[in-house]
């Protein structure tokens, strides 16, 4: 395989006279300096950077990406799939500089026409006598179309979580009505766990009547109070809360005709059988009360803000000059 210098000695025409930026033929002449009063060709962005700037990457064993978004110069080693890392592009150029005026004399070309280019001896001068903000602003031209020219470096994207299957049509409802449903559980132990604290007496008969009618005019003022502050409350029906006092005091028995519950003889272990099935009944209704948690700060918030508009509104209003009018 041809050497870069091997590569750039074949070439034979600098580039367009005229066109794109990038495929026409840099034209220099010096009226002073080692360069004085000869003209030199410099060979086109992209024939230098086909033709010497690619080899000579390969011979130091890196090949070039372009980035997706940016104007970084991406590198990595030949074979290797790790991630190409960004070049110094002003130590690149001046390397690239380096490799160029150190290049060997050109070798002899017969049957060349006289007034031929000559690609390589020019570049050759050019890097190395130039001035310096020509050469700089060539060798920074060379290295973009190198970029815009190299393959096209995908950062690997991250893996996406895998979506939960999709619902089927009812069981969005019957999710709805399984956290309303542990709501009214959870509210109705509440309501019963403090009854048996501060009203009932161990062993009294408590009719399953006047148990609701009490809970519901309890409930009644909650969801007032919750109405007034712009938070929910979810009352439970008649049939929860029955089951639920069921479920703590033991079957409703009939007792002169009406349907009886027995406080229970030991109410601490009643109360401490409670706080188990709320924890169980919690862990359904956390993700509710974070929601209202939430929306609640949120309210206050707004409340606040809107507080202080109308504060500092006010205040504008008392401070700006009143007009007076003369009859």
């Amino acid at each position: 395989m041809p050497t870069a210098s091997q590569t750039l000695a074949a070439l034979t025409r600098s580039g367009a006279r005229s066109g794109p930026k990038r495929d026409r033929a840099v034209l220099r002449k010096y009226a002073d300096g080692p360069l004085a009063d000869r003209a030199l060709t410099v060979p086109a962005p992209a024939l230098l950077a086909e033709h010497f700037v690619v080899p000579w990457l390969a011979e130091a064993g890196v090949e070039a990406f372009r980035p997706e978004r940016g104007s970084a110069f991406l590198t990595r080693p030949i074979g290797s799939t790790s991630e190409p890392t960004a070049r110094d592009q002003i130590a690149l150029a001046a390397d690239l500089r380096a490799a160029l005026a150190a290049l060997p004399e050109a070798p002899l070309r017969s049957r060349r026409p006289a007034l031929a280019d000559d690609p390589y001896s020019d570049v050759r001068l050019f890097a190395a006598n130039g001035r310096e903000r020509h050469v700089r602003e060539y060798l920074a031209d060379v290295l973009r179309v190198v970029r815009r020219d190299a393959p096209l470096w995908r950062a690997p994207r991250p893996e996406k979580a895998p979506r939960c299957p999709a619902k089927a049509p009812g069981e969005h409802a019957a999710t709805h009505r399984a956290l309303y449903r542990a709501l009214e559980i959870e509210i109705s132990l509440q309501w019963l766990a403090r009854y048996i604290e501060k009203h009932a007496e161990p062993g009294q008969r408590i009719r399953t009547s006047e148990l609701w009618t009490q809970a519901q005019e309890d409930f009644d003022g909650m969801k007032a109070r919750a109405a007034l502050t712009g938070s929910a409350f979810t009352a439970p029906g008649r049939n929860r809360f029955l089951k639920v006092a069921a479920l703590v005091f033991g079957p409703a028995r009939k007792v002169n005709g009406y349907s009886t519950h027995t406080a229970p003889t030991h109410p601490a272990s009643t109360l401490a059988g409670i706080d188990e099935l709320l924890d169980r009944v919690r862990e359904r209704t956390e993700p509710a009360h974070t929601r209202a948690a939430n929306l609640a700060d949120r309210r206050e918030a707004a409340a606040e803000r809107i507080a202080a508009k109308e504060a500092k509104f006010a205040k504008e209003q008392r401070e700006a000059p009143r007009s007076m009018t003369f009859g």
